[in-house]
């Protein structure tokens, strides 16, 4: 009897342990797919698997980076660095939940994200060099932002064994030339991205860039927002960053 209500009891927690296994299995898997996908292109999917096929699609791709990190994290300890990381990828998720976003992904100091309108990615812009700027301002450091409209192809890749969604194309190489040939607190726009947000921005200032790797010379927009298509507070508050050109 001994032996046999061990058995039972054994057997009993067992089954608790695989059910309380079965319960948290799929809540992590959903916290993991979230950081992989974002949580709203994860819902989409879930809804309209085809959303992940690698498909052409007109998308607004932003970048951001850092001014003088490198300089910086050589002068400061590695729990340093990564306390500031913290902060920074802190600060962008508050912004990047506040607009209509496909997905963003880090790397490093470096942020990249896509939008499908480019009014938002606009927004979410002058918002997040706005809140970054007050961040990095304590350590004496900035970010520079670069924005291009175009065609791209988006989806699922990578091999049989490892598969990320990203996005491909010369749309995403000019965003990153153009976000590189922005200065401390810059936000760049490339001339496609500044024809269809024109009715939104107040002031600009024009330049001609020759990007690395491209054959033709780029020209891109320093720019602010017009308050009157303000969507919040931020835009409102954002001063001109250079004359009317």
């Amino acid at each position: 009897m001994l032996f046999f209500g061990f058995t039972i009891s054994l057997a009993n927690a067992t089954g608790h342990y695989y059910l309380q296994l079965l319960r948290t299995t799929p809540e992590q898997l959903k916290v993991f797919s979230e950081w992989l996908l974002g949580k709203e292109l994860l819902n989409t999917s879930l809804s309209n698997p085809e959303q992940l096929h690698q498909q052409r699609q007109q998308r607004v791709i932003l970048f951001m980076d850092i001014r003088g990190f490198t300089q910086w994290s050589e002068q400061h300890l590695p729990e340093e660095t990564v306390t500031l990381l913290g902060r920074y990828y802190q600060t962008i998720e508050q912004v990047f939940h506040q607009h209509q976003i496909i997905k963003w992904k880090l790397s490093a100091d470096e942020v990249m994200a896509i939008f499908a309108q480019p009014h938002e990615a606009l927004s979410a812009a002058l918002q997040r060099q706005r809140n970054v700027s007050d961040l990095l301002a304590r350590e004496q450091l900035g970010a520079g932002i670069g924005i291009h409209y175009g065609l791209a192809v988006e989806g699922i890749l990578g091999s049989n064994g490892i598969k990320f969604y990203n996005v491909i194309g010369d749309t995403v190489n000019t965003a990153k030339r153009i976000e590189s040939a922005a200065r401390n607190g810059e936000i760049l726009v490339s001339e496609e991205m500044y024809r269809v947000c024109a009715s939104r921005i107040l002031k600009f200032t024009t330049r001609t860039i020759q990007a690395k790797g491209k054959s033709h010379p780029i020209i891109i927009y320093a720019l602010s927002a017009n308050p009157a298509h303000a969507k919040d507070e931020q835009w409102q508050a954002q001063q001109p960053l250079v004359k009317t050109s």
